[in-house]
C-alpha cells in the first residue's frame, strides 16, 4: 500500500520540489539584481531602469518590477549637461565692412572618392553619394543599435520647415519635402504628445522657421539653431535675435559644445535623432533605429562616439523615441517605432534641406 501510495506522490513531490526550486533561483536572482553589486548586472540593470523611464508610456516597464526607491536612486544619477551659456557675437563696427559668408567648399564629402556598398574612411557602408545634391547616406551601428547618418556639404540649404497647419496637426515629413522642395528631412521639435496619441500640431518650445518664431520659449530645453553665418549653435540662450538666428528648436539634451562632449549617463537606450556640425561647416543628421529586434536603441553617448568620428564640434538631440525619423528624396530610410511606419508620425515641424535646383 505505502509502495502504491509513494509512486502516486513521487511525481507530485517532484514537481513541487522543481517549483520550490525554480521560484528560489528567481528569488536570489531577483534579490541579486536589486540589492546585488556585480559590476555587470547593475550596469545592465540600470540601463534597464533608465531606458524605460525615459519614456513616456513605458515606465511601467521600471516600476512594475523594481522598487520606487531603486528607481528614484537609479534616476538621481542621471547626469544633465552643464548650463551651456553662448556669448553674444561681438557687436559690429559700422566702419568695418563684414566679411562674406565662406562659399562651400568643392567636394567637401570627398564624394569622388566614396563608392555605394563600399566604406567609407570611418569603415562605415556608404548607402548613398548623391553628387548632384551633395549628400551621403551611410549606415552606422553598435552592439545594440542601427542607424543612419546624412552628410550635408552645404549648411545654408539646411532649414526647418513647419507644418502648414500650425496649432491643429502635424505633417509627415514626406508632405513637408514636397512643399519646401527638399531633398533630405528629419523630425525636429517635440510636441504636445497626450498618451502617445498627439497629431504634432502644438509645438513643445521655441521654433523658428526662416526666421519667423512659433510657440513658447522653454527655459528646460537648449536652443538648437543655425544663425545667418550658417553655423549651428547649441546651448542655453534666450535671445534668439541678438544671436542672428534664422532657423531653430528647442530641446535637450546638447551633446557635444565645442569640440567635447558634455552629456553624462541616464538617457538609457531609445531611438534618436540628432542633428550636428562639423568643423569645416559640414552639418549631420543622425538618426537611430530603436524598440525593435534589429536595433534596441542607443545611448547618447553613442551617437556622440559616432558623431565625433566625423569632426563634430557642435551637437544636440532632437526629439526621439517614435517620432524618430528620416526621410531621403522619395524613400523613408529607417524604421521608425510608430505605427506609421511607412511615413513616420505627424510633426510639428522638420529639419530640412533644400535641394540645389531650388537655390
Amino acid at each position: 500500500m505505502r509502495h502504491k501510495t509513494y509512486k502516486i506522490l513521487k511525481p507530485i513531490l517532484t514537481s513541487l520540489i522543481c517549483i520550490v526550486s525554480s521560484l528560489a533561483i528567481l528569488v536570489s536572482g531577483y534579490i541579486a539584481i536589486v540589492w546585488g553589486n556585480i559590476p555587470y548586472i547593475t550596469d545592465l540593470r540600470d540601463l534597464y531602469i533608465e531606458t524605460a523611464m525615459t519614456t513616456f508610456t513605458h515606465q511601467w516597464l521600471a516600476t512594475s518590477f523594481f522598487p520606487a526607491w531603486l528607481v528614484e536612486d537609479v534616476m538621481s544619477k542621471q547626469e544633465r549637461p552643464d548650463l551651456i551659456e553662448v556669448p553674444l557675437p561681438s557687436p559690429t563696427d559700422e566702419n568695418v565692412t563684414p566679411s562674406p559668408t565662406p562659399t562651400p567648399v568643392p567636394d567637401i564629402l570627398g564624394q569622388e572618392y566614396l563608392t555605394v556598398g563600399e566604406k567609407d574612411k570611418n569603415g562605415n557602408k556608404v548607402l548613398v553619394n548623391d553628387i548632384e545634391e551633395g549628400i551621403v547616406i551611410v549606415q552606422v551601428s553598435g552592439s545594440t543599435f542601427e542607424g543612419k547618418l546624412v552628410l550635408i556639404d552645404d549648411p545654408s540649404r539646411v532649414f526647418l520647415g513647419v507644418t502648414d497647419r500650425k496649432g491643429v496637426w502635424g505633417q509627415t515629413i514626406n508632405k513637408m519635402m514636397k512643399r519646401y522642395n527638399a531633398v533630405v528631412g528629419i523630425n525636429a521639435s517635440g510636441f504636445e504628445d497626450p498618451d502617445g496619441h498627439g497629431k504634432g500640431g502644438v509645438v513643445n518650445g521655441r521654433c523658428y522657421s526662416e526666421g519667423e518664431s512659433w510657440g513658447i520659449y522653454n527655459a528646460t530645453y537648449s536652443s538648437i539653431g543655425f544663425n545667418k553665418d550658417n553655423k549651428l549653435i547649441v546651448g542655453d540662450y534666450y535671445e534668439w535675435d541678438k544671436h542672428n538666428i534664422r532657423d531653430g528648436i528647442q530641446f535637450t539634451p546638447v551633446i557635444i559644445s565645442n569640440g567635447k562632449v558634455v552629456l553624462g549617463r541616464g538617457y538609457g537606450l531609445q531611438p534618436r535623432t540628432v542633428i550636428a556640425q562639423a568643423s569645416n561647416g559640414v552639418v549631420m543628421f543622425l538618426v537611430i533605429d530603436g524598440r525593435a529586434l534589429h536595433s534596441v536603441g542607443a545611448t547618447y553617448k553613442d551617437c556622440a562616439n559616432i558623431l565625433l568620428k566625423y569632426n563634430a564640434v557642435s551637437a544636440a538631440a532632437c526629439d526621439g523615441g517614435s517620432s524618430s525619423v528620416l526621410w531621403y528624396k522619395n524613400s523613408i530610410q529607417n524604421v521608425p517605432s510608430t505605427p506609421m511606419k511607412d511615413t513616420g508620425r505627424y510633426l510639428p515641424n522638420a529639419f530640412l534641406v533644400r535641394s540645389k535646383s531650388a537655390t
